[in-house]
């Protein structure tokens, strides 16, 4: 595939947390507590962001290649839309992972360009497969992987474009509404943390403490201090911790912890939840902390560069397949609100 390098003109300084030597993590010395210990955790982050690089050190790797092979085999077959569209998103995990890799070790010219193509190509996917999300003779919960698509929301959040930002904002909305997203994932403190910041994009304004989910977690804090303050600080520290350490967990205690989104072999080693946040707290007009020194928090997420859409032919194949059975509005207007589909839910 050739390599977009688009001149991005954002920091991309290595932090002390990618040029450690990695070591075997303490768990004891980052666990959750108001006492921070970055060198503790910036050893610790180092050592998760080896872990992730040995899945894609610098190129994609095999599981890259095959998932392309299947789309483009599922491509000649015009029956297969949505298996077509299901594999040409694990294509963009796996575009996901080396892009991070990328930008955590400091490369953000060659970063952010596989971060384009894989929010290019993790974007029709997802414009398909939310198409049949509501035909139910076509669509399989099983194949929806919401996680991802919390992640790309996100990304939309920092780079835009506003049509693309408003159309997940809505299908995220659609999809917790619906109850696909819970199918997909049990992390409920994940999922609503992302629910109220698609509301907030939706609304154009900050949730109140009356209307904020009772299954936030540890990031009620980030949404209850809009604010520039130490509480809007801290929140964000312990953010960066809890996803640290969830991430690192050599022994999890239970399914849903061993299957936490931050586990997951794509985007477990970048905090992009949290630069969600910090986007949609410029958006909205708040400040972002003053304090945003932890290691998680690498230069990169802090200053992205606007998208840069990628159209291959791949993307052109599957948006023609995809017309002749999806009507057009599905693949690119707007996103229907679910309350006003079905009023009575």
């Amino acid at each position: 595939m050739a390599e977009r390098r688009p001149d991005t003109g954002s920091s991309c300084a290595a932090t002390s947390a990618q040029r450690a030597e990695p070591s075997a993590p303490n768990l004891e010395s980052f666990s959750m507590s108001r006492t921070r210990d970055l060198g503790a955790e910036a050893e610790a982050y180092a050592t998760l962001l080896q872990a992730y690089w040995t899945e894609a050190p610098g190129s994609p790797g095999p599981a890259y290649y095959a998932n392309l092979r299947a789309t483009r085999e599922f491509l000649a077959d015009e029956e297969r839309i949505d298996s077509a569209a299901v594999a040409l998103g694990f294509v963009a995990a796996e575009e996901l992972l080396l892009a991070g890799n990328l930008l955590a070790r400091g490369d953000c010219n060659q970063g952010w360009a596989w971060m384009n193509q894989s929010q290019s190509h993790a974007y029709i996917s997802h414009r398909v497969l939310c198409a049949a999300a509501w035909l139910p003779t076509r669509y399989s919960k099983q194949i929806f992987d919401v996680e991802n698509f919390c992640v790309y929301f996100a990304l939309a959040r920092a780079r835009g474009p506003e049509a693309q930002l408003r159309w997940y904002a809505q299908q995220l909305y659609n999809l917790r509404r619906g109850g696909l997203a819970d199918a997909s994932c049990q992390a409920t403190e994940y999922l609503d943390f992302y629910w109220e910041m698609a509301i907030a994009v939706l609304k154009g304004d900050w949730p109140t403490r009356e209307v904020l989910s009772p299954d936030l977690g540890v990031y009620q804090g980030l949404l209850l201090h809009s604010a520039d303050s130490a509480d809007a600080r801290d929140a964000l520290t312990t953010a960066c911790r809890y996803h640290l350490e969830t991430a690192a967990l050599i022994s999890p205690t239970s399914d849903i912890e061993a299957a936490h989104p931050f586990r997951s072999r794509c985007i477990g080693h970048i905090a992009y939840e949290l630069m969600g946040w910090l986007a949609l707290r410029r958006r909205i007009g708040a400040s972002p902390p003053v304090d945003i020194a932890h290691p998680m928090l690498l230069p990169p997420l802090l200053d992205p560069p606007q998208l840069q859409p990628v159209q291959d032919d791949v993307i052109v194949r599957l948006q023609r397949n995809a017309s002749a059975v999806y009507v057009e509005a599905a693949l690119s207007g707007p996103a229907e609100n679910f309350d006003e589909l079905w009023p009575d839910t």
